[in-house]
């Protein structure tokens, strides 16, 4: 189940992590070549978001969450500070062009460098952030903020490059169910490391 609340914002500010790949690295024994297998190509982000709570306010607030949660089971939206906007560059609908018949697409972000790049499908944006251009114009179009599904109410012309700009969150859940909370002092309190993950969506 998702439950469409951002975990607070000013306490995953102080999260440390980001994107981690599956990759399995052999070394021939006589020579030492390399051969590298990428068991998965798409990132998933995880972070400790315990270095962002810094009273014992922050942390019953966690403790709510996590409640609400009920650990692993239920995922909810992350801000990941270190990457969280999207620029018109950046801002892809599942491909560069209208074909004059098409009025769904999906939100992606495109990384790229030196002409390379890889997306990223982007499942929760900011409501209200998001602003969707064809060949450089505002264009009308209804976006779902819980799927990032974009539909248009005009087809972008054939050929027309269509882009968006805005904010996204990142479908996330605790990588825990057990809150090992220690005592420190009266009414003070810790909890040593918070494990979020990111939640991929078919």
């Amino acid at each position: 189940m998702f439950i469409d609340i951002q975990f607070p914002p000013y306490i995953s500010y102080g999260s440390s992590g980001g994107p981690t790949y599956l990759t399995t690295v052999t070394q021939a024994a006589e020579s030492g070549v390399e051969y590298r297998n990428a068991a998965r190509d798409i990132a998933i982000c995880r972070w400790d978001a315990s270095f962002g709570i810094m009273s014992q306010a922050d942390l019953t607030v966690v403790l709510k969450f996590f409640r609400l949660c009920k650990g692993k089971a239920h995922s909810f939206r992350y801000k990941d500070w270190a990457d969280f906007q999207v620029t018109e560059e950046e801002g892809w609908l599942g491909t560069a062009e209208g074909d004059g018949t098409t009025t769904v697409y999906q939100l992606y972000k495109r990384y790229a460098v030196g002409g390379v790049y890889s997306e990223r499908k982007i499942l929760k944006p900011v409501p209200a952030s998001v602003m969707v251009l064809v060949s450089g114009a505002a264009a009308e179009a209804t976006v779902d903020y819980t799927t990032g599904v974009v539909t248009f109410d005009v087809a972008p012309a054939d050929g027309a490059l269509i882009t968006w700009t805005g904010e996204f969150d990142v479908p996330a859940r605790f990588d825990t169910d057990e809150m090992k909370q220690s005592i420190d002092d009266f009414q003070m309190s810790s909890w040593g490391q918070v494990p979020i993950v990111e939640v991929l969506v078919p």
